[in-house]
């Protein structure tokens, strides 16, 4: 499906067909004359009032939209010959529109129609006879399409929650009740979404899920840490390469010689206690209009996007990349590693195909904890992020109109503590119909490809590390020093 969607009459209620009147039939005196001179006497046609032109354009016409009639469908042109899109209350715009005989309407009424509801229009505006009586044309300030205020339209403008739009114009003729309409669309589009770090600030508070509360303090401190270390060179999440997510490890203060053996899986159970359910880092998609002269982020731009939704979604590093990275490594080593990511692969609630550490050893994945958890609490998070239906590994968010995040949407993403596991972030706009149509389990890919056109941004590939700091003490000059590169080379592999 492409984006902006085309201009489509089927997308909005049919306009009624044009009946025309009924021509007058002959008087008595109009025959009479008729036969005394011996000619056909030709009868004028009934004159009624009909909308002739609807359009919204720049005051100075160099862009405008196309208009449409039910009286003279021949001449219409085709249904997206042009796709004029405007950012209300930015773009300076007007309503143009043409009635003819307007004297003898007895009644105009504009209306708003929304591709989200045929229910009824959005906005109305009745007139009693011609919008401005006794003139064929006018203009109408864009400013004046006030909608009442819902959850769909908190700033009462058109918005691109709930884009294309379909604004027509019904003109009623006074003696016959014959009704014409003319009609025309416009659009309020995204113009790109740019991926930013949250600020510490949006870390939502409470403690991590799952963390020993001994570790509470320290894990607190770290996890800030970790988020004002990513935003730390530029806040915009890089698209390129591997961002590497350092988890510091708790290893020290053992109790007796038995925490060392590894059958116990003390070491396990300390990384567990000390970061649970893994770090919260915010993200930010910071969104784009698109407005005459160019792309617009701004408070007043907000308005025009509205409460728009946002598909958020992640896939892992492929198998093929996962074996590419083992090619070094002996051939034990790396059976031992590729036979622990393939362990129930393939679980429910998880990417197509993803190799990230199960629930069972310690992972999320085929467990009930999220990478990209759900909030509904406005205080604890600004933005409200909701599961998926279909696709139960993605959520949707909502686009905030109002406050510090305005004009952005965004997510709290809590990737796994497990080293190795490895996550790329997409949003994709979902306004309207796109919804459902990314709400399916196709592959991340599947949905780039489906959709031209469609607003969306992706981080580069971001890998948990489990951070061991470590430290030797070495007797004497003449003790070889430690090969700490070939003990980091050899850890490498586990994350």
């Amino acid at each position: 499906m492409k984006y902006p969607i085309p201009f489509d009459h089927a997308l909005f209620p049919l306009v009624a067909v044009f009946r025309a009147p009924a021509e007058r039939g002959p008087s008595s005196k109009v025959a009479s004359i008729a036969t005394n001179y011996g000619g056909a006497l030709k009868l004028a046609p009934r004159r009624y009032a009909a909308a002739r032109e609807l359009r919204v354009r720049t005051p100075d016409d160099a862009k405008k939209s196309d208009s449409f009639q039910n009286e003279r469908p021949d001449g219409n042109p085709g249904a997206d010959a042009s796709h004029f899109h405007f950012l209300p209350g930015i773009d300076d715009v007007e309503i143009r529109w043409k009635v003819d005989r307007p004297l003898l309407a007895s009644k105009t009424r504009f209306e708003l129609w929304c591709a989200t509801d045929g229910t009824a229009p959005v906005w109305s505006s009745d007139h009693e006879g011609a919008p401005t009586s006794g003139q064929e044309e006018g203009s109408i300030a864009c400013s004046e399409i006030r909608i009442a205020s819902d959850d769909r339209f908190p700033d009462r403008c058109p918005n691109a929650a709930h884009a294309p739009y379909q604004l027509r114009m019904v003109v009623t003729d006074r003696e016959t009740g014959c009704v014409s309409t003319a009609w025309t669309y416009f659009d309020v589009v995204v113009d790109s979404i740019q991926l930013h770090w949250g600020a510490q600030a949006l870390v939502p508070p409470g403690d991590i899920a799952d963390v020993l509360p001994i570790y509470n303090a320290l894990t607190d401190r770290d996890e800030k840490a970790l988020v004002t270390a990513l935003g730390q060179t530029t806040t915009r999440v890089p698209d390129t390469g591997t961002i590497e997510v350092l988890l510091k490890s708790t290893n020290a203060a053992y109790v007796n010689v038995d925490e060392w053996y590894s059958w116990r899986d003390f070491c396990f159970l300390r990384f567990k206690g000390r970061w649970g359910d893994g770090p919260r880092i915010p993200v930010i998609a910071k969104v784009f209009m698109k407005g005459l002269a160019g792309p617009v982020h701004s408070a007043d731009a907000a308005k025009a996007l509205g409460p728009a939704r946002f598909l958020w979604d992640w896939c892992d590093r492929s198998e093929t990349d996962r074996r590419a990275a083992l090619a070094g490594v002996d051939s034990t080593t790396k059976a031992f590693v590729m036979k622990g990511l393939k362990y129930k692969e393939n679980a429910v609630g998880e990417p197509p195909a993803c190799l990230n550490a199960h629930a069972d050893r310690g992972g999320k994945r085929g467990g009930a904890s999220r990478v990209l958890p759900e909030w509904s609490d406005r205080a604890k998070f600004p933005f409200t992020v909701a599961a998926a239906t279909t696709r139960s590994w993605a959520v949707f968010s909502t686009a905030r109109t109002d406050g510090a995040q305005a004009c952005c949407s965004g997510v709290v993403f809590q990737p796994c503590r497990m080293g190795g596991d490895t996550y790329k972030l997409r949003v994709f706009l979902a306004t309207g119909r796109f919804a459902a149509a990314l709400d399916v389990t196709d592959p991340m890919t599947r949905l780039v490809s489906d959709h031209d056109g469609l607003p969306g941004a992706e981080s580069a590939m971001v890998e948990v590390l489990r951070q061991v700091d470590a430290r030797y003490i070495r007797k004497g000059t003449s003790t070889p020093r430690m090969d700490l590169g070939a003990i980091t080379t050899a850890y490498a592999c586990g994350g």
